[in-house]
C-alpha cells in the first residue's frame, strides 16, 4: 500500500512525485482536476510482481493447471497438428530429380489413354489435321489425370504466369501445384511456400506435352474447363466451344 495523501506532514517532494507518476500513467488526462478529484488522499495498491502465485483452490483445479502445463510443454508438430501438405512427403529434401518415376508413370499413363503410344511424330501431324480426332484427345484430357504431367502457362489473364512450367504435382478445385525444373534441394515446407507455383486455373490456357517414341505432342487445353475436381471432371461432359485470338 502506498499512501498518496499530501498533508501538512508530508514532505512537498512526495506531492511533486505523486504528481509527476500521476500525469506519466494518465497521459493527457492527468490534469491537476483529475489528480484532485481522484489520487489526492488516496490509498493506491501497487502491484507486487516478486508475489508467489497462490495455491490452487481445489485439487481439480490443481490437476487442470498440471494438464494444461503439459499440453504446454508437449513438442508441436504430431501428426493431427501438422497441415497436409507436411505429410505428403516421407523424405527430407525434393528435386526435379526426383520426380522423374512420376513423370514416367505418367507418360505410359497418358499413353495408354490417348492410345498414342505406338503413334510418331509424322503420324500425329496427320492426325492434327483430322478436326474430330482432335476434339476427341482434348476431351479426353480434360478427364484425365494430370499430376506428373508437364504443363506450360501459354495465355492466362495474370502476365506474371505466362511461361511458367513445370511438372503438376498436385490439384485442387481452383489450382494447378507446379513444381519448376530444379537442381536445388529443399525442404517439402519450403518447396510449397517458395519453390512450388500455385497456377489458377480461372482464365488461363495449358499446353500439356504428350511424350511420343520420336517427338512431343503439344495441346493446349483451356483452365476454365477443369475447373473440377478429379471425380467430377472425369465423369463431366464437355462442349466444343471456338476462341477467337484479339491482337
Amino acid at each position: 500500500m502506498a499512501d498518496v495523501r499530501a498533508t501538512a506532514g508530508v514532505d512537498a517532494d512526495a506531492e511533486v512525485g505523486a504528481r509527476a507518476v500521476w500525469s506519466s500513467v494518465a497521459g493527457d488526462f492527468g490534469t491537476d482536476t483529475h489528480y484532485e478529484a481522484r489520487v489526492r488522499g488516496r490509498n493506491l495498491v501497487l502491484g507486487n510482481a516478486n508475489r508467489r502465485a497462490p495455491l490452487p483452490a481445489t485439487p481439480m483445479l490443481a490437476r487442470q493447471q498440471a494438464k494444461a502445463r503439459r499440453r504446454a510443454t508437449r513438442p508441436q508438430g504430431t501428426s493431427h497438428q501438422r497441415p497436409k501438405r507436411a505429410r505428403i512427403y516421407a523424405q527430407d529434401t525434393l528435386t526435379s530429380a526426383q520426380m522423374e518415376p512420376l513423370q514416367s508413370l505418367w507418360t505410359t499413363y497418358i499413353q495408354d489413354v490417348l492410345r498414342v503410344r505406338d503413334m510418331t511424330r509424322a503420324s500425329a501431324e496427320t492426325q492434327l489435321q483430322n478436326a474430330a480426332w482432335v476434339q476427341q484427345v482434348q476431351s479426353t484430357l480434360l478427364k484425365a489425370d494430370w499430376t506428373g504431367a508437364s504443363i506450360r502457362v501459354v495465355r492466362s489473364t495474370q502476365p506474371t504466369l505466362v511461361h511458367v512450367h513445370g511438372m503438376v504435382l498436385a490439384e485442387t478445385h481452383e489450382t494447378l501445384q507446379v513444381l519448376p525444373p530444379t537442381s536445388k534441394p529443399m525442404r517439402p515446407h519450403c518447396m510449397y511456400e517458395k519453390l512450388m507455383k500455385g497456377i489458377p486455373k480461372q482464365n488461363s490456357v495449358f499446353r500439356i506435352d504428350i511424350p511420343l517414341q520420336d517427338g512431343t505432342l503439344r495441346m493446349d487445353v483451356h483452365g476454365n474447363q477443369v475447373r473440377y475436381t478429379m471425380p467430377v471432371r472425369a465423369t463431366r461432359k464437355h462442349k466444343a466451344k471456338k476462341t477467337i485470338e484479339l491482337s
